[in-house]
Formats: structure tokens, sequence, C-alpha cells
């Protein structure tokens, strides 16, 4: 038999309903309002006592995105110890009439290659074995929580690694991915990159990496599409791992090679951790970064003032 809700809990089950597919980063949100009497509930509420033991359960995570990385927009390939990146020249040139069964004109396409090493990008949390009894899903959200972490590494990694130092060889550490754009704001830079991309090469960048958000709306230049932010035509991705800013080509000009997903996996025989009932929960993935291209990207030096 089930337990029939008090109106007051019944309307609080409702409102959960209605806010927690926003809060997973799901569509389909509603509105609603509280009634006088769930909110005099909610402020007449007496906390637990210290000592006292207040049970709770998480809610699961949802499929939704929480939190758009530009690793997205490059392709992935399954890749073992080193992937095998194709590097292109590009040297466009327009083509001209020939005769009917004359010589064509050929297109300087100059194909080189190498390789790039993965390497691994790892963390860990440790928690108490009660705890993981006491709070449903816990296990859960720390997972969650370790690919959020994991994802950050990657994306530092990508942009900034150093592949002399056992790290992946990111974007900003090649001599080859030149900096580009001039102006006297951000988004004069920024469309003057794309512009160089663009007159070069012939392909238009989809891509715009970014420290800070802020800095472009202080110039009204994003538009939103569906709670994401565009600008010129292509995505903008903010990271705290970039310093200024990196535009170009993410979908043709680049690849990432991995060794599987990332793994999430839990023990309690690290260390000392089976006598203290700790559990250490560990996230680890292979990725090495190929730039096929290094044409088809700018890193961007802003001005010092908007």
């Amino acid at each position: 038999m089930s337990a029939t809700l008090s109106p007051v809990r019944q309307e609080l089950a409702e409102l959960c309903a209605a806010i927690l597919p926003g809060l997973h980063g799901a569509p389909g949100g509603r509105a609603h309002t509280i009634s006088p009497e769930l909110w005099a509930a909610l402020t007449d509420f007496v906390p637990p006592q210290p000592g006292s033991f207040a049970g709770f359960r998480l809610p699961t995570p949802g499929p939704g995105v929480t939190r758009r990385s530009f690793l997205d927009l490059i392709p992935v390939v399954p890749a073992a110890n080193a992937l095998y990146v194709p590097e292109l020249t590009i040297q466009p040139s327009p083509g001209s009439t020939r005769p009917v069964g004359g010589l064509k004109a050929e297109q300087a396409l100059l194909l080189d290659g190498t390789n790039e090493l993965l390497r691994s990008v790892a963390s860990l949390m440790s928690v108490t074995d009660e705890l993981l009894d006491d709070v449903p899903q816990l296990e859960a959200w720390i997972k969650t929580w370790l690919r959020f972490l994991n994802t950050l590494t990657e994306e530092y990694q990508v942009l900034n690694g150093d592949a002399t130092a056992n790290g992946v060889n990111g974007f900003l550490r090649r001599a080859d991915i030149v900096e580009g754009g001039s102006g006297a704001t951000r988004t004069e830079v920024i469309a003057s990159a794309y512009h160089e991309i663009l007159a070069s090469t012939g392909f238009m960048p989809d891509g715009l990496v970014i420290d800070f958000l802020g800095s472009l709306l202080i110039e009204d230049t994003i538009e939103w599409v569906e709670g994401v932010p565009w600008m010129f035509g292509m995505r903008v991705y903010s990271s705290p791992n970039m310093n200024a800013g990196l535009i170009g080509c993410f979908g043709v000009g680049a690849v990432i090679g991995r060794d599987g997903p990332p793994t999430v996996e839990g023990t309690n025989s690290h260390d000392v951790n089976f006598t203290k009932n700790l559990s250490a929960i560990r996230v680890e993935s292979r990725l090495a970064l190929g730039v096929i291209s290094p044409q088809l990207f700018r890193s961007l030096a802003y001005p010092t003032t908007p």
C-alpha cells in the first residue's frame, strides 16, 4: 500500500520534478508557483541538532550535458600506443580553364605525417565505506564529478600540454600554430584571425576557445542560440585552461586519438585503505592530439583593454 502524501509534501515533490531537469542540463524545466503553505514549511524549517543524523538522498545524475567542452568539436579515432597524424600543407590556387583533353591545373597539397604518443590523464578520490553505505547514489555522484575534473585536465593538456614532459602535444605549444589577428578590441582580433584562416586556406573556422566569455559580452558580439553562445558562425567555448584565445577549424584540422573512453574504477585495496575502511575511486583516460593542418588555427593575443 502506498502512503498518501500531505498537500505540502505533494507540492514539494511536484516542485522538485519541475526544477530537477534544468539542474541536470536537460531541456523542459517547468515553472512552479510556491503556495503560502509550502513557503511557511520551508522558512520554518528547523535543522537537526549537532550530533544527530539527518538522512538524505542525492538525485541521480541526469543524462543532460552539464558543461560543454571544445573537445567535442574534434573528431575522435581509436588509437593504442601512438596516433599517426597526416599533416597537410594547404596551398590553394584558383583553377584555370583548359582545353578538353589538355593538361589540368594541379593543386599544391603537401602531405607528411608524424606520430603522437598517447598520454594518461588520471586522478582519484577517497571516501569511507560507511559514507558510501549511508548516502545512496554518492558513488554515482563521485564518478560524475571525477569525469568532470578529468575533462578539465584533458582540456589543459590539449591546449597547453608539453610533449617533452609526459604531456599531450598541445595546440599552444606548437611553433607551427602562429599568433593571428589584430585590432583595438577583442572582437576585432577574432574577426581578423578568422579572415586570415579563411583567406589563406579557404576554410571557415568552426570554433573559438577563450579564457572568459564575459570579456566578449562587454562588446555585445555573442549571439545565443538555444542557450549556446555563437560568434561569426562559430561555437564559442570558455575554458579556465585558456590564457587568451584559440580559433580554428577543429572539425577538419585536428583529431584526438583515444585508447577507449575514460574509465572509472573503485577499490579498497589502495595503500592502507582496507584497514581504514576507505575506498578509492579513480578516473583515467589516454589520449593524444593530432593537428592535421596547423594553418587552420591561430592563437590569439587580446589587447590590454576591451
